[in-house]
């Protein structure tokens, strides 16, 4: 549907706008008329445009009425939420962004991002020394979005040899981002079960045993093909 069409309505008879925004009412007797205009292309229940004015009255007495115009504006929406690190505390200062917009967290940790169109976006927050869970979480409206929460936590960063390294992790990562596979971007982890005696292999077993998650106190042999910085977030030990 083109952006200039939308269904202007008088007195129970309606026209639907041309690509050029004009239109015309046919067969209204004299009287008087409150005119308005709507549009809804999706049938999603939401208007597509904010209309100057909302509505106008017309009187009609023996002839046409022309100039009966109206501005539209795309309707905007919001997007809310709040940013704590994993205790609960909220976090300030972080800068979140749609792509196109972007607010900082207040004191409180709150955001708003005001003046989205009708869309799917992408909410991404950043501050420098920390990483979030999610990383980003896509967004659409409408309606208005609220609750559109993040957990925060320290980014940590480490340049890595290529070869053999013993590593261990001085943090916890959140929940969900704790396989060793992942967070090197190999299978060639390695750890030495005592309970069971035997090595404990990314490459042979799951990369959800409990053995291959990262976590404070235990360490592991990586094996990395080349140099390589790794980046990771958690609550510091």
């Amino acid at each position: 549907m083109s952006e200039r069409v939308a269904v202007v309505t008088a007195g129970g008879r309606s026209a639907v706008t041309d690509d050029t925004g004009n239109y015309t009412i046919t067969g209204l007797v004299n009287g008087t008329y409150s005119v308005s205009c709507a549009r809804d292309a999706d049938n999603d229940g939401y208007q597509d445009f904010v209309y100057t004015p909302s509505a106008r009255t017309v009187n009609v007495a023996d002839e046409n009425v022309a100039g009966v115009d109206f501005t539209a504006a795309p309707r905007t929406y919001s997007i809310s939420g709040t940013i704590t690190d994993s205790s609960g505390a909220r976090v300030p200062n972080v800068t979140v962004s749609d792509g196109t917009r972007s607010t900082v967290t207040d004191a409180a940790g709150r955001f708003t991002l005001a003046g989205v169109v009708a869309s799917t976006v992408t909410v991404t927050p950043t501050r420098t020394g920390m990483a979030f869970s999610p990383a980003s979480r896509e967004v659409t409206v409408p309606p208005d979005a609220t609750n559109v929460n993040f957990t925060a936590y320290s980014a940590f960063t480490h340049r890595f040899p290529g070869g053999l390294s013993m590593v261990a992790l001085p943090l916890t990562p959140p929940s969900g981002q704790r396989r060793l596979v992942d967070i090197f971007g190999t299978n060639r982890v390695a750890r030495w079960d005592p309970t069971a005696s035997s090595w404990v292999r990314g490459d042979l077993h799951s990369p959800d045993h409990a053995e291959l998650q990262a976590r404070p106190g235990a360490a592991w042999f990586v094996q990395l093909p080349g140099a390589q910085e790794i980046s990771l977030a958690g609550d510091p030990v």
